[in-house]
């Protein structure tokens, strides 16, 4: 339920309703970090600008503890506070920053209400980010952003925008024109109907939404075409068992897909609570990064889960300077399905 009142809440930001409600959540939240300073003596509390402008907006509480009293002398000590109040702020600054923020927001918390259960409401959250993907996959940019689908509107900004601020706004996040290099890979993507290069348009999607949305899912489809290019099947998974994988392929082998650079693969394999995942997929798991970088190698070993499991991890199917696919890699998931 806290992730569909945030949802409701967020409706009213800059109201004093959200102002109180951003300072409850943070008293609240000051209460659990008071109560772990028996163990942790030194604390460091890390807030966004916009629930700290809230926090300090908002009526106080009578009774404040120390924590709390310390924390709201920060925030009204902060000089981007100070320029706010005195509305000294840059208006490009505030428009970027904030509509950052809700994308981010937004699309988090759909990921976090569609991981709840298979109720009617999470099902339809799982199509609002189906369609959202889809989207962004086909049109990364417009001319016009009358062209924009309205419901979609919020994921684009202005390239100059993005370029202002020194942030990725072209195929380049991904390294497309390497990868297209590769036909079967772009007649795939030709067939349905998504964008094979784009560079920057006056419109394209948002660094945040490149970021937690497009990128996920370009890996997932390059990978679906090459698997598919091997002759094999994937499939989406069950309702029941969504997102505890990306991919089952043969309707034997569930494959978690990633497109990440070398150091964030390591750390996010070395992160996840795979034993959950694998139970319940009830198969064969594998987890595979799709791109290898320049300057970087590929590889394929084996992690042992706590449980005493053995996870196959393979990092790098196709090389994104040159487009060339990895073949040895290719084979070593198709071993795993008993093909070669």
């Amino acid at each position: 339920m806290k992730g569909r009142e945030i949802q409701i809440k967020a409706a009213l930001k800059e109201t004093p309703a959200f102002d109180a409600f951003c300072l409850r959540w943070a008293v609240q939240a000051l209460g659990r970090i008071t109560r772990s300073t028996i163990y942790n003596k030194s604390v460091h509390i890390a807030i966004g600008e916009d629930m700290a402008y809230s926090m300090v907006t908002a009526k106080k509480p009578e009774i404040q503890t120390d924590l709390l009293k310390h924390v709201l002398k920060a925030i009204n000590e902060n000089q981007n506070i100070i320029d706010r109040f005195e509305g000294k702020e840059e208006e490009s600054d505030i428009t970027f920053n904030n509509d950052e923020h809700r994308r981010d927001r937004y699309i988090s918390e759909l990921v976090g209400i569609s991981f709840k259960g298979t109720d009617k409401y999470a099902c339809q959250i799982r199509e609002r980010l189906h369609s959202i993907r889809e989207y962004v996959m086909k049109h990364p940019e417009f001319d016009d952003r009358n062209d924009i689908d309205p419901s979609m509107r919020m994921f684009y900004i202005q390239s100059v925008e993005a370029q202002a601020k020194n942030r990725s706004y072209s195929d380049a996040s991904v390294h497309l024109d390497a990868i297209m290099k590769q036909g079967f890979i772009r007649q795939y993507f030709e067939t349905n109907g998504y964008c094979t290069s784009w560079k920057g348009k006056s419109w394209v999607i948002s660094p945040q939404v490149i970021q937690q949305v497009y990128t996920g899912y370009f890996g997932e489809q390059v990978f679906k075409a090459i698997l598919e290019n091997a002759a094999c099947n994937v499939g989406s998974l069950p309702e029941k068992i969504w997102e505890r994988a990306d991919w089952v392929v043969n309707d034997k082998l569930y494959v978690d897909v990633k497109f990440m650079s070398d150091s964030d693969f390591n750390q996010h394999v070395n992160a996840q609570s795979w034993e959950r995942k694998i139970r319940e997929c009830g198969g064969s798991y594998i987890v595979v990064n799709v791109p290898r970088y320049a300057g970087n190698y590929s590889f394929t070993h084996t992690i042992q889960l706590e449980g005493g499991a053995n996870l196959p991890i393979i990092n790098g199917l196709i090389d994104v300077e040159t487009g060339a696919i990895l073949d040895k890699n290719v084979q070593a998931v198709l071993e795993k399905l008993n093909i070669v």
